[in-house]
Order: C-alpha cells, then structure tokens, then sequence
C-alpha cells in the first residue's frame, strides 16, 4: 500500500510538471509563440508578473482589433468633415467630387497599415522563434540568459521553482531600416 501511494504521488508530481519546462530555451519560445498567436494570457504562463502589460501591448500590435465596415465609414465620414473644416479655414471654395473626398480622406485605409504592420511583425516573431531553438543560453544561477542570432537577448528568471520571460526580447517588433539607410 505504501508504495502505492508512492507511486501515485510521483504520477500526480508527472502531470502537474508536464507543461512545466526546466529548459529557459523552450520558455522563451513557448513565450514568443504565445504573442505571435494573439494569446497575452498565455504568454503570462511564461512571464515574470511585471511583463503582463507589455504582453497583452505587444499582443495588440501582432493582433490588432480591426473596425467594422460601418466603424471604417463613420471614420472616413469624420475625416472628410475634418479637413472640409481646415479648408474653410483657410478659405478655400471646395467641391466634393468623390476624388476629392479620396484625396480628403488620404486615399488609404488606415487599417491597411495596421495589417501590413501586424503581419510584418508575425513573421519577425516567426524567424526569431526558428533562432531561438538555435540559440545559446547562459545560466548564472537563477538567472538565464537566452541569445538568439542577430537579436538581443531574452532574460529568464526562476520563479518558484519554473522558468519566466522577465526580459524579452523585442527586436521583432523593431521597424526595420530601409537597406542602404544609415545606421
């Protein structure tokens, strides 16, 4: 019976670790794909408390809440009415063919931007996850230090016992420099 119960505990001590990761490696990838899926909650399973708010920040740039149809109107409305106001102003006589009012409203949806950022940045994440499988660690105790290739180094600390993000990471959320541009 004694052993029994041995063995139950060490089965129950199997389940309760079995998302648990000794490897600091694998918590900042678990962490990174969490942010790439849209998930902050998730990603504070493999964060220091301190990080929650950059987590669901960087959560709303790699998966913005996108208008409606009829949100994108009333702004498109508000900036026409905007700038008919600033041409008043400077009094200026204006028709409102519907190529001025594609001028007015700056001839582009502003979401469009917010997608192409958003998905420039899922794929950032992407390439940094691959190099972060590849990547050195440098453990000093209580203290990882996770380098993935060409970017700057996450920083982990143990946290009752498990790995935590407390330092990510963020050159995949970084604007990239146009090529040629100085440094």
């Amino acid at each position: 019976m004694k052993h029994f119960s041995l063995m139950l505990v060490a089965l129950g001590a199997l389940f309760v670790c079995a998302g648990c990761s000794d490897n600091p490696k694998d918590v900042a990838v678990k962490w990174s794909q969490s942010i790439m899926h849209g998930d902050a909650a998730d990603a504070g399973r493999y964060s220091a408390p301190a990080l929650q708010t950059t987590n669901a920040a960087l959560v709303a740039v790699t998966r913005p809440k996108l208008k409606s149809e009829a949100e994108k109107t009333v702004a498109m409305h508000e900036r026409i009415a905007a700038a008919i106001v600033l041409l008043k102003k400077a009094n200026v006589e204006i028709a409102l063919t519907p190529v001025v009012c594609c001028v007015l409203t700056n001839l582009t949806d502003p979401e469009d931007e917010i997608k192409k950022t958003a998905a420039a940045t899922q794929k950032r994440i992407g390439e940094t996850i691959a190099k972060l499988k590849k990547a050195q660690i440098t453990v000093n105790g209580d203290i990882a230090i996770v380098t993935p290739e060409e970017e700057t180094p996450f920083q982990l600390r143990k946290i009752n016992g498990a790995w935590k993000v407390e330092r990510p990471s963020l050159t995949a959320f970084e604007t990239k420099k146009a090529s040629g541009a100085k440094k």
